[in-house]
C-alpha cells in the first residue's frame, strides 16, 4: 500500500533539515568568533599586565638564598628564592628562570604599596 512512497522524502522535510543544519553551523560560527576574540583579549591583557608591573614597580637589591633546579624534558627551570629589604623590613619571595644565575645577587622589582608583591628582573645569560 505504501510501496510507492518508499525512499521518498515527505514534502518540506529537506528544507527543514537544511534549516536545522544552517542554524547549527551559524551557532558554531558564532562560538568560534567569540572564542577567538576572548583569546585575543586575554593575550593582550596578560602582556600589558607584565609591562605595567615592570613599569610601576620600584627596584631593590636582592640576595639569592636558594636556587633549586627542576629538570624537565624541555630543559631546566630554576626556582630562585631571594630576599630584599624595603624601609628596614626584609621580604622573601621566589621567582623562576630558564637561566641559572651565575652570581648570588640580583634586582627585585616590587610594588611600593605592597612589597610582598615582587619579582626578579630577568636574568641574563652573561
Amino acid at each position: 500500500m505504501f510501496d510507492e512512497y518508499q525512499g521518498k522524502v515527505a514534502h518540506g522535510e529537506d528544507k527543514f533539515k537544511f534549516r536545522v543544519f544552517g542554524v547549527k553551523m551559524a551557532m558554531f560560527g558564532v562560538l568560534c568568533v567569540v572564542s577567538l576574540v576572548t583569546g585575543v583579549i586575554y593575550n593582550m591583557n596578560s602582556k600589558s599586565l607584565e609591562a605595567k608591573l615592570a613599569a610601576n614597580h620600584k627596584k631593590a637589591d636582592a640576595r639569592f638564598v636558594e636556587v633549586y633546579e627542576n629538570k624537565q624534558s624541555a630543559g631546566s627551570v630554576y626556582a630562585i628564592t631571594y630576599v630584599f629589604s624595603v624601609n628596614g623590613l626584609t621580604y622573601k619571595n621566589t621567582s623562576f628562570s630558564k637561566i641559572k644565575p651565575s652570581y648570588p645577587n640580583g634586582v627585585a622589582m616590587y610594588n611600593p604599596d605592597n612589597p610582598e608583591e615582587s619579582m626578579l628582573e630577568p636574568i641574563s645569560s652573561q
